[in-house]
């Protein structure tokens, strides 16, 4: 037997004075509600209730355990209001990673906006690149580009982050510009190292709406997609960059696409959470924030996406 029910029955009976008020109020038979109680009674082996012809009263100890069932019934009540409220107004910490440039040039400078529209959130972001352990990193969400999400955890799409390549105007000017990914071979490239021993060196590209890979050795390796940006801008030779995190430069004319024509539309950009069957109200307008910042930057998911 539902033992909230149970409680919130034998709470009106001693309220109304009646099983057949208490029905009423509840909208149940009055046999189910003498059925509740008596049920109750048994599995406490105590009489909780003394009953006459025109009266339903407490006893001593029925009076006792009443206190109590209203405490846990008032209790229950707070703990559905508060999620309540939190739907309307999500509140407590929100812990996220993401990576650094998506970070830093989206999604921190739009962080004051976000904290005043939602006074009772905290936010804390890292940025880093790897793949998360939600639950040892005690994570709440993680925005990550990868091809193949965890089959354990949830991964909602928010686009897909096309990769441009790109060198500033006057390295172009020097060295010319590059008609096929091929021709990379005979120019300086830029390469990121994001951890020791994770280079960066795969370039990828698309043919015929296939990707296609080239493996190429850096003239010059930075360690963050700061650094490779910087050094693409200062003429260092030619880079590769998921598209939001270049958008700005190519923009400002400060980089210049290239190999336009092979330009990869992948990998998924998406919102990492573990499994729930009631997503918290704090990650849903996160990852909504992020997804409205992400509009225009990324290229719109395709549930039939393959890596092409």
């Amino acid at each position: 037997m539902d033992r909230f029910l149970t409680l919130t029955v034998f709470a009106k009976v001693v309220e109304r004075g009646s099983f057949a008020g208490a029905a009423d109020d509840l909208d149940l038979s009055p046999a189910s509600v003498s059925g509740h109680v008596k049920a109750l009674e048994a599995r406490l082996k105590t009489r909780l209730l003394n009953r006459t012809t025109r009266r339903v009263a407490p006893t001593d100890e029925g009076a006792a355990y009443y206190a109590h069932c209203k405490q846990i019934l008032q209790h229950l009540d707070e703990a559905d209001g508060m999620l309540a409220a939190q739907r309307e107004s999500p509140r407590g910490t929100l812990r996220v990673l993401m990576p650094p440039l998506l970070g830093t040039l989206i999604v921190i400078p739009a962080m004051p906006a976000f904290l005043q529209r939602y006074p009772d959130m905290r936010v804390e972001i890292t940025l880093a690149v790897h793949t998360p352990d939600l639950v040892g990193e005690g994570l709440d969400l993680a925005i990550c580009v990868t091809p193949k999400p965890d089959p354990g955890v949830v991964f909602r799409p928010l686009g897909l982050a096309a990769i441009r390549t790109l060198a500033s105007p006057d390295y172009l000017a020097r060295r010319g510009v590059p008609a096929t990914p091929d021709d990379l071979a005979g120019h300086d490239l830029v390469g990121v190292r994001v951890s020791p021993g994770h280079l960066f060196s795969t370039w990828r590209f698309q043919q015929d709406g296939k990707p296609i890979t080239r493996d190429f050795e850096c003239r010059l390796v930075a360690d963050s997609g700061d650094a490779q940006r910087a050094a693409a801008k200062a003429g260092g030779g030619i880079c590769q960059g998921a598209h939001y995190a270049v958008q700005d430069m190519i923009e400002s004319g400060d980089l210049v696409p290239v190999l336009d024509d092979w330009s990869w539309t992948g990998p998924p950009i998406g919102a990492m959470h573990l499994p729930n069957r009631f997503l918290s109200p704090k990650v849903q307008v996160f990852t909504d924030c992020v997804r409205e910042l992400l509009e225009g930057r990324v290229t719109p998911y395709r549930v039939d996406w393959d890596g092409g």
